[in-house]
Formats: structure tokens, sequence, C-alpha cells
């Protein structure tokens, strides 16, 4: 029963994912209950699709996150660790190294003249094969983990 259970949520049928506004390009989404993209340092760009709204560049937010979706979907509120604003470019390099090994929540939204741009969030929809389940994540923010360690360049 166990890994009929695990082919089932390992082998969705159908998924689909939409964004409230942003769409990030880097890291992936990933997957959002059992996958998290590991990035490659710990100072990653992140990156997103350009966007017309943002007359006065974007504004970024990198908390400190829980390991799980479970955690994070009880936590509720989440302790900011790096934040910018009016980035000029859909991409930014963090420019604080973060903490080897952990995972981080961040978003991304146009900065605007009027200050009225919502954070962007994604919805994760999914059907499971075998009986028709459905199961959906709505309002998440973007998920990574940083490398457990990191190789010197010389």
């Amino acid at each position: 029963m166990r890994t009929l259970l695990s082919f089932m949520v390992l082998t969705a049928f159908s998924a689909c994912v939409s964004f409230s506004d942003l769409e990030v390009t880097y890291p992936e989404l990933g997957h959002p209950v059992y996958h998290v993209v590991t990035v490659d340092s710990l100072q990653p760009t992140l990156q997103w699709k350009a966007s017309s709204k943002a007359t006065e560049g974007y504004d970024l937010v990198v908390y400190d996150g829980p390991e799980t979706f479970f955690a994070y979907i009880e936590r509720g509120e989440h302790t900011s660790v790096y934040a910018r604003n009016g980035i000029q470019k859909a991409e930014h390099k963090l420019e604080e190294p973060l903490q080897p090994d952990r995972y981080y929540l961040w978003s991304v939204r146009p900065h605007t003249t009027d200050g009225k741009a919502e954070w962007s969030r994604y919805t994760y929809t999914g059907a499971l094969p075998l009986p028709p389940f459905v199961w959906w994540t709505s309002g998440q923010i973007f998920r990574f983990k940083t490398p457990a360690t990191v190789t010197a360049i010389h």
C-alpha cells in the first residue's frame, strides 16, 4: 500500500501552475509538497519575467523558510532575512550570503508609483491518476534551498 501511495504522489496525472502576477524563472518552482529546488550558491540570482507594471522597478523579499510545505502552512508568518526595493532588472543577485542547507521563501512584486502591487504568488493544481484525486495549493510564495556546502573557487 505504501508503494502504491508513493507512486500516486510522485506521478501526478496532470498539473497546472498559475501565477498571481510575476512569473518566476529561477529557481524553478519544483513541487509544492515534495520537491524544493536547491540553488547553486548562498547568493543566488533570483529571476522573474519582466512586467510593464514595474514603473519604478521591483521589490524583492526573502524569508527564512520551513523545511516542509506543511510547516509552511502551519507557521503563517515568516521572518524576513533579505529585502530590496526598486530593483531595475527582472533579476537580482543577493548581496549577502544566506545560511547553507536552509530553506527559504521569496517573492517579488512590481514597484509602482501608487504602491498597490501585490506580492507574486502561485497556485498549483494537480490530479492523481487513481482514484481521481485533485489537489491544489493556492497563494503560495516561492521556495528554494541553499546548498549544504560551498566549494571555494580559486
